[in-house]
C-alpha cells in the first residue's frame, strides 16, 4: 500500500488542525431548547382541551335547564288549564310520590315526579299520566346528572262563593352541581269552582 492512502475498511483519521470537524449530532444546548418548545406546546395543548371538555360540561347543562324549563311550561300549562278539579299536593300514582297530582278528564291526571336512578347517577323529571293509582305512560320532561328536587303549591282564588280550590298552581324545581339552578311556574286553572 502506498503512503497516504486507505483501504475500504480502514477508520477515518481525525481531522488535522484547522480543518472543520463535522459532527451529526446536537449539542446540550440544542436539546435542551427543543424540549422546553415541547413542553411549553404540550402544556398548551392541555389547558386547551380541559377548556374545551369544560366548556362542553356547560352548554350541556344549559341546553339541560333550557329544555327542561321549556318542555315543563309547554306541559304543565296545559294540564294545570285542563284541570278538573283541584290538584293535589304531594300525592299521585307511582313511587316515588310525585310533588303535585292535577286530575283531568275520562278520570285520568297528570303526576310530576322526580325520578332518581344510580347508575348512570341522574335525576329526571318525569311526567306520568295515570288512571286512579296505575300508571298508564310517563315521559321524561328533563334530565341531569346532578340532584334534582321538585315542589308544588296551591292558592285559592276567586271570591265566596266562586272560591277556586287551589285555583293557582305553583310548581318549581331545582337542581344541585357546580352551577346550581332553580325555576318556578305558575298557572291558573280554568274551572270557576270546586
Amino acid at each position: 500500500m502506498t503512503a497516504g492512502r486507505r483501504r475500504g475498511g480502514d477508520l477515518p483519521t481525525r481531522p488535522h488542525r484547522g480543518e472543520a470537524a463535522s459532527e451529526g449530532g446536537f449539542t446540550l444546548l440544542e436539546i435542551l431548547i427543543a424540549v422546553s418548545v415541547l413542553g411549553l406546546i404540550l402544556v398548551t395543548l392541555t389547558v386547551a382541551v380541559m377548556m374545551g371538555f369544560r366548556n362542553n360540561a356547560r352548554a350541556e347543562a344549559t341546553t339541560d335547564r333550557s329544555n327542561l324549563v321549556s318542555f315543563t311550561t309547554r306541559v304543565f300549562n296545559r294540564d294545570v288549564a285542563s284541570a278538573t278539579a283541584a290538584p293535589t299536593v304531594g300525592a299521585g300514582c307511582g313511587t316515588p310520590t310525585p310533588a303535585v297530582n292535577i286530575p283531568l278528564e275520562s278520570g285520568t291526571s297528570a303526576a310530576y315526579v322526580v325520578v332518581t336512578t344510580s347508575s348512570p347517577p341522574r335525576s329526571a323529571l318525569v311526567r306520568r299520566v295515570c288512571n286512579g293509582a296505575t300508571v298508564v305512560s310517563s315521559e321524561e320532561i328533563g334530565a341531569t346528572k346532578w340532584s334534582m328536587t321538585a315542589t308544588a303549591s296551591c292558592t285559592d282564588t276567586g271570591s265566596v262563593p266562586d272560591t277556586v280550590t287551589c285555583g293557582r298552581l305553583t310548581f318549581g324545581g331545582s337542581w344541585g352541581g357546580p352551577e346550581p339552578f332553580s325555576f318556578s311556574l305558575s298557572a291558573e286553572r280554568r274551572a270557576t269552582a270546586s
